[in-house]
């Protein structure tokens, strides 16, 4: 494989949105292969639904699709995207550009504001800047020899003494909204990094992280895994003639 930036997705019961994430990033990216980690639990574990099996054999049709496989036991979304990170250093790749299956992709610009800051030296790159801080992962470029370590969640642990945590980072401002939003989970978020945040803290802390402009042509839905159907699906009528 020759790309220099290699995209690559996390399914985990995502077999409505993988099609839409897929078909729209191809339509504008005709050459580039994707790389799919199916985080999908197979029959007899825990989770598992026939959908699971719908999406896998699907991927596995996709002839643009390199699909890898999440063996371990940790089906988080950043135990995928490890797998997918360890798969791009091997390749001998330089950028891994994340993004997630409810994503749609209606252009080029995007792309072209994330490499761009890359390409001037950040470690990372993205276009969502979270109100307390980090810069969400979706969409995101990260250069692979500077990711700091796993991208799963994590405890903050001697990040949170950094002499910058405090000004990158506004805990209280987190813990406001998960008091209204989540409030059991409070403790938790008191004292941990989310998906992929440990990374960008070391990109961030270093000067190296990057907010990349919002260009309008990627359109995220929020929609997550194994959630209620959402509209997106029947009443915008791109998602519907993609997840066909």
């Amino acid at each position: 494989m020759s790309q220099e930036v290699i995209p690559v997705l996390v399914a985990f019961h995502t077999a409505r949105w993988i099609k839409v994430a897929l078909r729209s990033y191809h339509r504008h990216f005709p050459h580039d292969r994707v790389v799919v980690v199916d985080n999908n639990p197979r029959p007899g574990e825990p989770g598992w639904e026939p959908a699971c099996d719908t999406e896998r054999d699907w991927l596995r049709s996709c002839s643009d699709v390199t699909l890898l496989s999440n063996d371990g036991p940790d089906k988080r979304h950043g135990a995928g995207i490890d797998v997918a990170l360890d798969h791009c250093r091997t390749i001998g790749a330089e950028i891994m550009l994340h993004f997630e299956p409810d994503c749609l992709v209606t252009g080029s610009d995007w792309y072209e504001e994330l490499w761009r800051p890359l390409n001037g030296g950040a470690w990372m790159a993205g276009n969502h800047c979270k109100l307390y801080g980090p810069i969400h992962p979706t969409p995101s470029m990260w250069r692979i020899d500077r990711v700091a370590g796993s991208f799963v969640d994590r405890p903050r642990g001697a990040d949170a003494d950094h002499p910058r945590f405090a000004e990158l980072f506004d805990l209280a401002r987190l813990l406001d909204h998960v008091r209204v939003e989540a409030p059991q989970l409070e403790s938790w978020w008191r004292e941990n990094w989310d998906t992929g945040q440990h990374n960008w803290f070391h990109a961030a802390a270093a000067g190296r992280a990057a907010l990349a402009k919002t260009t309008g042509d990627f359109h995220h839905y929020w929609r997550g895994s194994m959630l209620p159907e959402h509209p997106a699906l029947t009443n915008d009528p791109r998602v519907v003639e993609l997840n066909a």
